[in-house]
């Protein structure tokens, strides 16, 4: 208990760019007492199925890593002959709220359909249930967006509200071929072991060049920070469009409370903001998971451009202030990377990944 309290005393003062809540190490079902990866009973129900509980350990990640591991552990569920479950509400995550939404209180139930037909309530009656180890299993990823696709369509299904967000916009995508900018910033360039996002002087003048070479004329963009938007907007004027997903200044969005529901409502927008992203004809980004979802769920894109700046450190002391530093630096001598990573239809084509 004196640990939490610290990291949250810490995360308050220092790191205050981080999500702010704690994991305070309790699990439900006992399993912060026994060894992970096990088979537990609890009723005579369903007496021929094991069931595969998808669950992620200390209130989880951001949206899409959250969801890359939920897809991942579907794949090994089916390779061992189990049937997946994903429990997001006995096994909170950071998009949890407390009130219901369209009828359940699992999380990821607010934006998908189950993966599967059983509701917790009988796979907590059941004989044979098998947890996962809370974390990404090893080996298990996808080879190719078009193997990317093929999954989502088998086994992931949009709640009406997302589909009701993504038609909201999706008409701004009719008149011409747009440019879609995923523009990260805040906590991903203090983030430990993450790579670093691009500078605003980078992002101008990679869309500047595409807009011209790729003969785009309208831009979308998608950030959680507001001077992103004011800087482009300064910029493109009425060429820019976006969605009103929530955005702060210099705060970190989900240390706030400005509205009811807001956890729930970030992951209903990035979600959106992502696959509305896949609709564009060139995307501009930097390693992010929403730009990786986007560029593997996308069917007509020519083009992605991705800024690679380096990595930070995976001490989270100096990761806290090393952006800082080395964006102040020349190139050769230990600045920002600015290298442009670029794949083509062809490439995308065959097989896509954000490495590095």
């Amino acid at each position: 208990m004196k640990s939490v309290r610290l990291k949250k005393f810490l995360k308050r003062v220092i790191f205050t760019d981080l999500v702010e809540d704690v994991f305070d190490g309790k699990y439900p079902f006992d399993l912060d007492r026994l060894p992970r990866e096990q088979v537990r009973s609890f009723g005579d129900a369903n007496p021929d199925k094991t069931f595969y509980v998808i669950w992620r350990d200390s209130l989880g990640s951001g949206f899409f890593s959250n969801f890359t591991q939920v897809l991942a552990h579907i794949q090994r569920a089916e390779d061992l002959g189990m049937i997946p479950v994903v429990d997001f509400e006995n096994f909170r995550t950071l998009y949890n709220v407390d009130s219901e939404i369209d009828g359940s209180r699992n999380a990821w139930e607010y934006f998908f359909d189950r993966v599967s037909p059983y509701p917790l309530a009988e796979v907590y009656h059941s004989r044979r249930v098998f947890f996962c180890g809370g974390d990404h299993p090893r080996g298990y990823s996808f080879g190719s967006n078009a193997e990317y696709r093929s999954f989502l369509e088998k086994h992931i299904r949009f709640k009406p509200q997302v589909h009701a967000r993504i038609a909201g916009y999706s008409g701004e995508f009719s008149g011409g071929d747009v440019l879609g900018i995923h523009f990260r910033g805040k906590e991903i360039n203090t983030a430990a072991g993450h790579a670093f996002g691009p500078t605003p002087e980078q992002i101008v003048r990679h869309a500047d060049r595409l807009l011209d070479s790729c003969a785009l004329n309208r831009i979308f963009l998608v950030t959680e920070e507001q001077r992103f938007v004011d800087i482009l907007k300064r910029r493109y004027g009425q060429r820019l469009f976006f969605t009103d997903a929530f955005r702060a200044e210099k705060v970190n969005s989900y240390n706030l409370n400005p509205r009811p529901l807001h956890r729930y409502l970030l992951g209903l927008e990035v979600l959106a903001d992502a696959e509305l992203l896949a609709l564009s004809k060139v995307i501009l980004c930097s390693n992010t998971g929403v730009a990786q979802h986007a560029v593997r769920s996308a069917r007509e894109l020519r083009k992605v451009v991705c800024i690679f700046n380096g990595r930070n450190s995976r001490n989270h002391l100096l990761a806290h202030y090393l952006y800082g530093i080395r964006r102040r630096l020349p190139r050769n001598l230990g600045g920002l990377r600015d290298e442009a990573l670029e794949w083509s239809a062809e490439d995308l084509a065959r097989e896509f990944f954000i490495a590095r």
